[in-house]
């Protein structure tokens, strides 16, 4: 998601918000601004962005996600080895994500967030997935892209979910928003309840 064009910060109007569920409830994206899905949304919804979020069932955002879903699971089972055992952990990248989570297990509420914002954020360099991999639209897990150092958007964003699930942020009070900016862009965040 090509973001570091024109800069880090998010255009003021935002035509598109899609939340991705990265809990067990499953991804979701978002309606248009001002045009729920259903009036069942309204009544229901607890979603962060408001109530007009609807399951994704199928295409390029959930494929994307599934697919760094599936590194999540061995790279969860490697921090927690490294975790629970520092001197014999022998990966550089998960000791770099795991000061971040210590970082963070030492703050609560929104220091916690601030914490694991600010850490990631210097911990990686902004770079665009064509000229990184050379592929567009590459989503990397934490160790990944620790371990090269570099990242788009959204790279940035799952390192962040990850490190506040790991400091004891609830999975279902986190989620990746992508959200389309005036000029058709995409970018992914993390966002906290």
């Amino acid at each position: 998601m090509a973001v570091f064009k024109n800069g880090h910060a998010l255009r003021a109007v935002v035509l598109l918000c899609g939340m991705v569920s990265l809990g067990s409830a499953g991804p979701s994206v978002a309606g248009p601004a001002g045009v729920p899905y259903s009036r069942a949304h309204l009544e229901i919804s607890d979603e962060p962005f408001g109530p007009y979020v609807r399951p994704v069932s199928n295409g390029g955002l959930l494929r994307k996600w599934l697919g760094v879903a599936h590194k999540l699971e061995d790279e969860r089972v490697q921090l927690a080895l490294c975790d629970g055992d520092r001197e014999r952990c022998v990966s550089q990248a998960a000791l770099r994500f795991l000061r971040i989570v210590d970082r963070g297990r030492k703050r609560d509420g929104r220091a916690l967030v601030s914490e694991i914002n600010f850490a990631i954020n210097l911990a990686i360099r902004p770079m665009e997935d064509l000229e990184q991999y050379g592929e567009v639209d590459v989503w990397s897990s934490p160790l990944v892209t620790f371990n090269t150092g570099a990242g788009d958007c959204e790279d940035y964003a799952i390192a962040k979910y990850v490190a506040l699930q790991m400091a004891g942020v609830p999975s279902e009070d986190l989620r990746i928003a992508v959200v389309l900016e005036l000029n058709g862009e995409g970018h992914a965040i993390a966002s906290v309840r």
